[in-house]
């Protein structure tokens, strides 16, 4: 998992999905406690990314996309529990 909390993440966040966007297909999944998800397929590979606005996060190149997205989901609400 990678992890980055950056006055940018909002900016880094668009630019993976553009990249994603161009070289491979994606699905917005959605918005939860304010923090938005995609999932996106590329290269045989699925990555799942995530922003609060604050922080960037998530699992790229995994096999599976609901493992992945349970992954990030997991330790983000270990990080920040409410």
């Amino acid at each position: 998992m990678t992890y980055f909390a950056a006055p940018g993440a909002d900016d880094a966040y668009e630019t993976l999905r553009d990249f994603y966007s161009e070289y491979g297909t994606i699905r917005e999944d959605g918005e939860r406690a304010g923090a938005r998800f995609f999932v996106a397929e590329s290269f045989g590979q699925v990555s799942v990314i995530h922003t609060d606005g604050k922080t960037l996060a998530g699992v790229m190149n995994a096999d599976d996309a609901e493992a992945a997205r349970g992954f990030v989901e997991y330790v983000l609400g270990q990080a920040n529990p409410e």
